[in-house]
């Protein structure tokens, strides 16, 4: 049985329809119909969510970039299994243009997997772009897992180096890619701005951090209506500014709300931390990584936000947050 299922659309929103129609290439036939095609995507769409190996209930990705130009990054992950599995993968890679030359960039990557009461912690010695590990199971449908990973960053962060550089080198950005069916996206970066220098109150224009959106090999939807469909949904929430002690007062719940977020983040942290400190042993993991991470984790009084919580993320896109780089002051 068949049902007839309408909607109410733009006319922009129909020629482009139309428009993607006519260039799709069906081996010498004619074009598929508008009904067809809508609604095979759709259902394909559908399929991803209802008959994904997992999906993604909450991701929750925390970032500081500190003084000193370290990242340490927590991702948080709610796997809701849609089907019997034998293992689970966790990874982290970089992206291209920042691939290191060995792995003395990767100060710490941890990977955790809670499973109801257990909790297994790994850690990859061998990558060098890449981070990689596989927690085995057997892992029953309709189970809920808990999937984390915190990582070190050592001297990741990029550096200006002439001032008349091309447009996207005067930018070091860090990418959020949407892999999996996910119904709620946060992200939370941190800067500390005495990354610019102790004076970095007199810049100008003053430092600031910048939302894209871009495909997967990293190229951004530079089309200004191509980017302002994406952020007209009203299911994407965004806010980039700054925070000093006592400039909640007069703010939007918006800004209070990100600001507690900041701060839970921090805490969320030391929590990780301390489970990956109970587990160092067995993992591969020595205290001093450990202890160099917790040191770094300190939320400064000053710093850079850009928050992003998306319902219902597209798998297949990369949230990109930038920052201008600071100046290499010593070239």
């Amino acid at each position: 049985m068949t049902k007839v299922f309408q909607i109410r659309v733009a006319q922009e929103w129909e020629d482009q329809l139309d428009a993607t129609i006519r260039e799709i290439s069906t081996l010498g036939k004619d074009p598929p119909s508008r009904a067809s095609f809508v609604r095979e995507t759709i259902e394909m769409e559908n399929l991803l969510w209802r008959r994904s190996p997992y999906i993604c209930d909450t991701s929750r990705h925390y970032v500081l970039v500190t003084s000193n130009g370290s990242h340490l990054y927590l991702r948080r992950e709610h796997l809701h299994l849609r089907t019997d599995l034998q293992s689970i993968p966790a990874h982290l890679e970089t992206r291209l243009g920042k691939r290191p030359l060995s792995s003395n960039l990767w100060a710490l990557n941890a990977f955790v997997l809670k499973n109801g009461s257990a909790i297994e912690v790994k850690t990859d010695p061998e990558g060098t772009t890449s981070k990689s590990v596989s927690f085995n199971g057997p892992f029953i449908e309709g189970s809920r897992v808990f999937r984390e990973g915190f990582f070190m960053l050592d001297d990741y962060i990029e550096f200006r180096h002439d001032s008349n550089d091309v447009m996207e080198s005067l930018y070091d950005r860090a990418d959020f890619e949407i892999d999996i069916p996910t119904r709620s996206l946060d992200i939370l970066m941190i800067v500390d701005p005495r990354l610019y220098g102790e004076n970095w109150t007199l810049l100008e224009p003053a430092p600031a951090l910048r939302f894209d959106i871009r495909n997967r090999d990293g190229v951004v939807f530079s089309s200004p209506d191509a980017v302002g469909h994406f952020l007209r949904q009203t299911n994407l929430t965004r806010i980039g500014n700054r925070y000093e002690p006592g400039m909640e007062t007069g703010r939007d719940d918006l800004y209070k709300n990100t600001i507690q977020l900041v701060r839970d983040g921090m805490d969320d942290c030391v929590v990780s931390l301390d489970t990956i400190k109970k587990h160092a042993v067995e993992s591969g993991l020595t205290a001093d990584q450990v202890a160099r991470a917790r040191e770094l984790m300190v939320l400064p009084d000053k710093f850079l936000f850009y928050r992003v919580a998306w319902t219902g993320a597209h798998i297949g896109l990369t949230c990109s947050i930038r920052f201008p780089k600071p100046t290499d002051v010593t070239k």
